[in-house]
């Protein structure tokens, strides 16, 4: 548990796993994290105790590329090098998952739709392929029928994103790490999947990240080119307009809260936030990781941004000063390659190479924790010892004000 207001503090390590954390999310009331890795398991943490042991759902044969919640929270997708999709089900936690087997490659990301229903999922033929053509939809109503198979990438569709009506799905190709072929982005009608979608093959190398924006306006590629490409939803044949300044391959985008701002990370190690307002101008560039940036994720409030590198840190930017020195949380020993935060906004969760979780508290939640356990207010030699400088003030409105430190 990391207090922001002092980085340097030791956080809550979550240890468990064996080999590389590759994917974290959190369920949609914001009390359980699942991690996703290479030692072929997931585990679950209850983050009302977060040092408690996790739950261990063990099946998989192989890495464990990506988790993701269905909307109600009941049901947790995985899917895996092993080539196959894990749904297991909460409401029955004894229960044996159901398998999902018909990709004949790696399974590379999962993603539910808005209304839970459809499971969209995206894969390659091989574990570094470059033929690959597999991203697939799944009736959750009756997951063992055969799923709808949207063939039409030459690399493996590596990244996938359902629109926030839920009518399109947006999946990116490429080969892997970087593309040579299949450098194409697909943009599908869900109303009718076997319909030809539209095809936007602007990119000289793969598509490797793609986000729909919250307003429904636009949605955005990063691709191994140095690109980011912005196409307008309303005219999706259109052309795109082509936001140019990294130097080397966009692995992550994402939008802001309010769709007005889009970031992205790079392997210049660098974050890039642009005004789409005005996509043509200089986007803001924030320069102080050292090595890739791999993940990039807005607060719920959209004050702060968080940043995920190769470099082993998670930066912390104020949106109101995005130029200001970031806030830098270490303690990762090992490239951190994801960053989400709760849907409360009040927890940050990085997933690392190091084989740890590490959950990160804003100074307001780890308030609450301490009134919640301590029952009382700091004394005045307490406020003294923590909190240098400041002046004294009641943080837990539910008890009085110490006896020590009244007048104050």
């Amino acid at each position: 548990l990391w207090n922001l207001a002092q980085p340097t503090a030791e956080p809550t390590i979550l240890r468990g796993h064996e080999w590389r954390v590759l994917s974290v999310a959190f369920s949609p009331d914001g009390q359980t994290l699942a991690s996703a890795s290479d030692d072929q398991t997931i585990r679950l943490w209850n983050l009302i105790q977060p040092t408690a042991e996790p739950t261990v759902l063990r099946g998989h044969e192989a890495s464990v590329n990506s988790v993701a919640f269905s909307p109600d929270g009941q049901t947790l997708a995985s899917g895996s090098s092993d080539q196959t999709i894990r749904l297991w089900n909460f409401t029955q936690p004894m229960a044996e998952p159901t398998v999902l087997r018909t990709h004949e490659g790696v399974v590379l990301s999962v993603t539910f739709s808005p209304d839970g229903r459809t499971l969209a999922s995206s894969g390659s033929s091989a574990s570094f392929g470059s033929i690959g053509n597999d991203v697939r939809l799944w009736n959750l109503a009756d997951p063992a029928a055969e799923p709808v198979r949207l063939s039409a990438h030459e690399g493996g569709g590596r990244s996938i994103a359902f629109s926030p009506d839920g009518r399109t799905l947006a999946s990116g190709g490429g080969s892997i790490p970087f593309g040579s072929a299949g450098n194409d982005v697909r943009l599908w009608n869900l109303a009718d999947p076997a319909a030809k979608p539209v095809g936007l093959s602007a990119h000289k190398g793969g598509g490797r990240s793609v986000a729909f924006s919250p307003t429904r306006q636009h949605w955005a590629v990063g691709s191994d080119d140095g690109t980011v490409r912005l196409w307008n939803l309303a005219v999706p044949a259109s052309k795109p307009t082509i936001l140019r300044g990294h130097e080397a391959a966009v692995l992550s985008v994402t939008f802001s809260p309010d769709g007005q701002t889009l970031a992205s990370a790079s392997a210049d190690h660098t974050v890039r936030l642009w005004n789409l307002a005005d996509p043509a101008a200089k986007p803001t560039a924030l320069h102080r990781h050292e090595d890739w940036v791999q993940s990039v994720a807005f607060s719920p409030n959209g004050q702060t941004l968080a940043s995920a590198s190769a470099d082993h840190t998670v930066h912390l930017w104020n949106l109101a000063d995005p130029v200001a020195e970031p806030t830098v949380l270490r303690g990762h020993e090992a490239s951190v390659f994801s960053v989400a935060f709760s849907p409360d906004g009040k927890t940050l969760a990085s997933g690392s190479a190091d084989q740890t979780v590490r959950l990160w508290l804003f100074l307001d939640q780890l308030v609450e924790i301490g009134c919640r356990e301590v029952r009382r207010n700091m004394t005045l030699a307490e406020w003294r010892r923590y909190l240098p400088g400041e002046p004294y003030r009641q943080t837990c409105p539910n008890w009085p004000v110490h006896p020590s430190a009244v007048g104050e």
